[in-house]
């Protein structure tokens, strides 16, 4: 009995014939050309950069006029030249939500590296250059996410790193789940977040403001015990309308971070964040009801003998925020829980 036939095995010109035919051949010899000349193209484009490299070596008085370390100075302030507005990287209107650190387009440390490979070697081996990285999981080319921030890492040899992640879409009317290739964004996302965990022992700030909090559940995993320098920390910003009082956070995590400023914008509950409140001095809230309002200032009464500055923003499911509460409150202990006496903490 004949075998089936494969449909690899089939004419292509779908004449029946099961061992080809001459469209078939024709077919398949020009699939190889096409293969030949998109070779040919991507070698010549390779030359051509390097020429074009050569070239702008040739004639770069820069680099070989100046010393390297005012070079370096130059390309900071360039770098800093091109921080994000609050509109590019976050979803929020609200003004009131603090920055611990100025977001800066990724692409400009990037094109220092575009120009020769002077400016580029140089630009690579310039640390501070990197230590600032924002990353935006539904940006276009998503899927090399993973592969550029292992890469971004590296350059930032033994700085202290400031951490953005967001998914920002300017359409507001878009739902994220909407979006095509969704799950595949989520993935990369999880991916960027283990090559993050693998420089934990530097993060200073980390804002996840405006990121999922589906993929942070392995966030800091790395089992790394080294003391943690981590300052500045936001969570929560796009669990709005989602029931949040089961995520845990940073569970796995062996650093005992202990930020001194907190940036809270769910409802989750303190007994599900594995971080130290001792040092904590500035907290700002968002979406909080007053049954976990209560949880907060219990934990912070208990837990928190340096907090002095607490902000709320409060406002209607319906129509964003609506108005943030003005004033100010003693926040008292008693003496068998702090001998320390009681202090004012301000609400802006």
């Amino acid at each position: 009995m004949p075998s089936p036939i494969s449909p690899n095995d089939r004419c292509s010109a779908k004449c029946g014939s099961t061992s080809g035919c001459g469209v078939c051949q024709e077919l398949d010899d020009i699939r190889q050309e096409i293969k030949m000349g998109e070779d040919i193209v991507r070698k010549a484009k390779t030359r051509r950069s390097a020429l074009l490299s050569t070239i702008n070596a040739s004639n770069d008085t820069f680099t070989s006029k100046f010393p390297v370390e005012i070079i370096c100075y130059i390309f900071e302030e360039y770098v800093k030249l091109h921080e994000m507005t609050r509109r590019e990287y976050t979803t929020t209107s609200n003004t009131q939500r603090p920055r611990y650190f100025a977001a800066i387009h990724r692409s400009a440390p990037l094109r220092l590296g575009s120009i020769c490979r002077k400016w580029r070697n140089i630009a690579w081996a310039h640390a501070q250059l990197w230590k600032t990285l924002v990353v935006a999981i539904s940006c276009p080319g998503h899927e090399l996410g993973p592969m550029m921030v292992v890469e971004w890492l590296g350059r930032t040899r033994e700085q202290h790193l400031d951490v953005q992640m967001n998914e920002y879409w300017p359409n507001p009317n878009i739902l994220a789940t909407e979006v095509p290739g969704r799950q595949e964004m989520l993935e990369n996302a999880k991916s960027i977040i283990q090559a993050l965990n693998g420089v934990s022992s530097r993060w200073r700030s980390l804002d996840f403001s405006d990121c999922p909090l589906d993929i942070l559940s392995e966030l800091d995993s790395s089992g790394c015990c080294s003391a943690s320098i981590l300052e500045h920390l936001s969570l929560g910003g796009l669990s709005r309308g989602r029931r949040t009082t089961g995520i845990k956070l940073l569970q796995k995590s062996k650093h005992r971070h202990q930020p001194t400023h907190f940036n809270l914008l769910s409802a989750i509950r303190p007994s599900r964040l594995n971080i130290e409140w001792t040092r904590l001095t500035h907290l700002y809230m968002e979406n909080m009801s007053a049954r976990h309002l209560l949880r907060i200032f219990q934990c912070t009464t208990e837990s928190a003998p340096a907090l002095r500055h607490l902000t709320l923003c409060l406002g209607d499911d319906l129509h964003g925020w609506s108005f943030t509460a003005q004033g100010a409150f003693t926040f008292s202990r008693s003496a068998s829980r702090s001998s320390r006496p009681s202090r004012p903490i301000n609400i802006v």
